[in-house]
């Protein structure tokens, strides 16, 4: 047996999931925990009386542990971890109870969006898996009522299937079947919710309200009225509880997201893994109120105690690339002052220029060395400042886009926030 009194200091007090092995390396037991330092420690007290439970810790020659942000990821890490390596001490956690998941089936010529429980090699997009199954029943209810997808269950329906379709009827469904709305408007609407669901609705509303102003200014109302109404209605969704709630179920395996990075560091040549990434995004609406944004990836996993934003000060007009600069050299004039430790990867929202804007300010302030790449956002490519171009299923590929949504998110919510206060004058 471990010394386990001695490791079990080292635990930190927060929740997780833990994992007891043998001598051999092979995992015994996989459990979750509130606290993890008081739960693993619970299995060392003397007076256990369950022969399985000391039969177990008899066997024990290591405990690893994975901490997490809340109970609710750490019972869906433990879940997939059990599933994964099966441990013989975990019967509680072998049958097939799998938690629910948005399948939107773009496998076919008119996808639309269901609630399963397996995911499947069929070529349809998954999204989840969510621990609130009801939240999630509500927020697809709410999403196949607003963008009107389908949602008969043949695969190709016909004019038959749409004379008895309820939901065409009442101005629920697009009604793609018998040609009431063309293949690439119906592919249109099909994006704006994988928009939604992959967590760029501020992208989506940005696209939504360009396409309103278009319509408004050739004097189309009507259809200008029905994008303003979805507006609103995609505002409602990533602004209502149900919505975070069931984001809050979405996690990534440990081995996954380490897979990611080992793999973007071989991509880009690093010596080093890129285990810290500072990622960089500005916005603002025709320059006015400008801002910026740092977020920053510690693990492959979002760091929030590092996220920083900025107000962009020394910059008139409209001019990203100045933008760019300007906070980089605020983020990275500060870090030197204070003497503190410099990222691995330095990741920029946009192409060459945006690339160039802030490799320029970190070769002034001597910084060359540290590595720097820009992700151009319309055909995902990558600047280095080679071009390099990975495939859509690439774990790089997964990961920088995580990084680089992430910091254009946090950007787009301070500008709101700044527009909201000068629209009501509490600037």
């Amino acid at each position: 047996m471990i010394d386990a009194k001695e490791k079990i200091k080292k635990f930190p007090n927060s929740p997780g999931v833990y994992l007891f092995r043998a001598g051999d390396g092979s995992v015994l037991y996989i459990g979750k925990a509130r606290v993890l330092k008081k739960r693993v420690s619970s299995y060392f007290n003397k007076t256990l009386k369950d022969p399985r439970i000391e039969s177990m810790v008899s066997q024990i020659a290591d405990v690893d542990f994975i901490e997490l942000k809340s109970e609710e990821e750490a019972f869906l890490v433990e879940d997939k971890l059990v599933k994964e390596y099966q441990p013989r001490y975990n019967i509680d956690l072998k049958d097939d109870k799998r938690y629910p998941l948005i399948k939107l089936t773009t496998n076919e010529p008119y996808p639309q969006l269901l609630i399963v429980r397996q995911k499947k090699n069929d070529g349809s997009k998954y999204y989840g898996p969510y621990t609130d199954a009801r939240a999630l029943r509500n927020v697809v209810k709410f999403l196949r009522k607003t963008f009107k997808l389908r949602r008969c269950k043949a695969g190709m329906p016909s004019e038959k299937d749409k004379e008895h379709c309820l939901y065409f009827h009442i101005g629920e469904c697009l009604a793609p079947c018998v040609n009431k709305v063309s293949h690439i408007l119906y592919g249109e609407t099909v994006k704006q919710v994988c928009l939604l669901l992959d967590g760029r609705g501020d992208e989506l509303l940005t696209i939504l309200k360009s396409k309103m102003l278009y319509m408004s200014r050739h004097k189309n109302y009507e259809k200008a009225a029905e994008i303003r109404d979805l507006i609103r209605d995609v505002e409602q969704i990533l602004g209502s509880k149900v919505r975070k709630d069931i984001l809050k179920g979405m996690v990534y395996k440990p081995a996954d997201v380490k897979r990611e990075v080992e793999e973007l560091g071989k991509v880009l040549g690093m010596e080093k893994l890129p285990v810290w990434i500072d990622a960089f995004d500005v916005s603002n609406l025709m320059g006015e109120n400008a801002v910026g944004s740092l977020i920053v990836f510690r693990n492959g996993l979002p760091y929030k105690n590092g996220y920083r934003r900025f107000k962009i000060k020394t910059v008139a007009g409209i001019s990203d690339y100045d933008m760019i600069a300007e906070i980089v050299e605020r983020r990275y004039r500060r870090i030197l002052n204070e003497g503190k430790g410099l990222p691995d990867l330095i990741l920029i929202d946009g192409g060459l220029g945006q690339y160039n804007a802030a490799k320029s300010v970190l070769e002034a302030f001597g910084l060359g060395g540290i590595k720097v790449i820009g992700l151009a956002k319309r055909f995902e490519e990558i600047y280095s400042p080679e071009l390099i171009k990975l495939p859509q299923d690439s774990p790089a590929l997964k990961l920088l886009m995580r990084v680089r949504d992430e910091a254009h998110r946090f950007a787009i919510k301070y500008h709101r926030v700044l527009r909201r206060k000068r629209v009501f004058g509490k600037e």
